[in-house]
């Protein structure tokens, strides 16, 4: 009975879509790489115009790809204002990509929903984002199986 279910459930199985491997592959090398800070930057690495990029995540992701790197970006914020360790705020700017400090700033408050001094500052043991009641910051995955594209949304503002 099982083995019937089984096989009856993999034929219903929808083929591989090949394309959405690809987003996924190309969403894996946005987090994998922090030097990918463009959409150009993209484009050269995927060899795909920025527009057929565009279509590509609206179609397969639900954002574009600028909208995947700036999350990306604000993770990788998040994290090492997780670490515990100071940040140098001015040289994490630097090193993301912005062009200077209060482009940081305002990115990470309109998006985690408070200052990233304010979210350093708040490491509390077993909240995982430093924020009581917060959820998870951003996180993108991928699974490469289903090759499917999850993107949690980003923290709501927490008071």
């Amino acid at each position: 009975m099982i083995g019937y279910a089984e096989a009856l459930l993999g034929s219903m199985l929808p083929e591989r879509d090949p394309l959405a491997e690809q987003v996924a592959a190309l969403v894996s090398g946005i987090t994998d790489d922090p030097g990918l800070r463009r959409v150009d930057q993209l484009s050269a690495f995927s060899g795909m115009t920025a527009r057929t990029l565009q279509r590509l995540f609206a179609d397969y992701v639900g954002v574009s790809p600028k909208w995947v790197m700036r999350r990306a970006r604000l993770h990788e914020a998040a994290e090492r204002a997780d670490s515990g360790e100071p940040v140098d705020w001015t040289s994490l700017a630097s090193d993301l990509g912005y062009a200077d400090q209060a482009h940081l700033t305002r990115d990470f408050t309109v998006t985690i929903g408070v200052p990233p001094s304010r979210y350093a500052a708040a490491q509390l043991p077993g909240s995982p984002t430093g924020m009581p009641g917060c959820p998870n910051a951003v996180e993108l995955r991928t699974d490469a199986q289903s090759t499917s594209v999850t993107m949690e949304s980003p923290v709501p503002s927490c008071e």
